[in-house]
């Protein structure tokens, strides 16, 4: 055996080990910092989903082929996207509590306001009537982002809550049915081609963001630690499928690596703003009416109250 073959076969694989448990630990203190701060600010989780299916994807491959290096180098991968996983579930769930609790004070100050000064009223007068609608839209003020979901169904289940679990599901089915229902007569290639669509999701996540990168000009939402372990933990693994001359180690890798050099070149172009460090904190209270900017929620007394102060 070549000094070459070592290297490839050796040393590539145990160097693509470290690199690999680097790159999936790149968020830990992002997230311990947002866990701190009660925000995701500008994380970005849904990565994280497609790292458990990743992981989980290559340990039943590394089962599968015997290999020790592939099996080494997402244990521990597998164990830190759970918890980041979790966290990011517990904080989607915190803020949506935050929000709702905000938008109940809301509510209760309109309907204060409604009973002290328009009971005697006529209730069907075009002011009363654009109070009621007022009332109304905050009731139906949806915090979810995609627009489909109202307050309580987020507290049921985050949004990310339902990619992590659909996530699991989906691997779940797969192993099942390569290992009992319907099992082939290569394992291996079957989980390996369905792990490369998912590492492929995995690398290109972040490419998600390149539309807002671009109408901000700015790449504060690039994860630049995840980006630069990237860099080194595709190069070390391209290099070991090569020596193998196996495809599905070396192609989805390479993949990898060109959408790692693609988001350095947005953050080239458009440089990040340093705005109160890393995190960037989300108001969660954008998206409800009469609780910033409403002059209504201050000073809420009567008028009589204060001159008989």
């Amino acid at each position: 055996m070549t000094a070459v073959d070592i290297i490839l076969n050796y040393v590539c694989p145990s160097m693509g080990v470290i690199m690999s448990s680097l790159m999936f630990a790149a968020p830990v203190k992002d997230l311990r910092e947002a866990l701190g701060t009660g925000s995701l600010g500008n994380l970005r989780p849904l990565p994280w989903a497609f790292m458990t299916g990743n992981c989980f994807g290559w340990c039943a491959y590394g089962y599968y082929t015997r290999d020790p290096f592939v099996l080494a180098a997402n244990v521990p991968g597998l164990i830190l996207s759970l918890w980041l996983n979790i966290g990011a579930i517990k904080l989607q769930y915190y803020e949506t509590v935050v929000l709702v609790k905000e938008k109940s004070f809301a509510v209760q100050q309109h309907e204060e306001k409604w009973d002290a000064g328009d009971a005697t009223e006529d209730p069907f007068t075009e002011g009363n009537f654009a109070r009621r609608n007022s009332l109304s839209s905050l009731h139906n003020v949806n915090g979810s982002e995609d627009g489909d979901m109202d307050d309580m169904s987020l507290l049921v289940a985050s949004p990310h809550e339902r990619a992590f679990f659909r996530m699991l599901f989906a691997w779940a089915v797969v192993l099942v049915w390569v290992g009992w229902i319907l099992p082939p007569s290569h394992p291996a290639e079957i989980v390996g081609l369905i792990v490369n669509v998912n590492l492929v999701f995995f690398y290109g996540a972040p490419l998600q963001a390149i539309a807002q990168v671009v109408s901000s000009q700015s790449s504060d939402v690039i994860h630049r630690p995840t980006m630069y372990m990237n860099y080194a933990n595709t190069s070390f693994w391209v290099a070991y499928g090569c020596a193998r001359k196996d495809p599905i180690i070396a192609v989805p890798n390479a993949l990898g690596l060109l959408l790692g050099l693609l988001q350095g070149i947005l953050c080239l172009v458009y440089p990040r703003r340093e705005i109160h460090g890393d995190m960037l904190p989300v108001p969660l209270d954008e998206d409800v009416p009469g609780i910033v900017g409403d002059d209504t929620n201050s000073n809420d007394e009567p008028e009589t109250e204060r001159g008989a102060q």
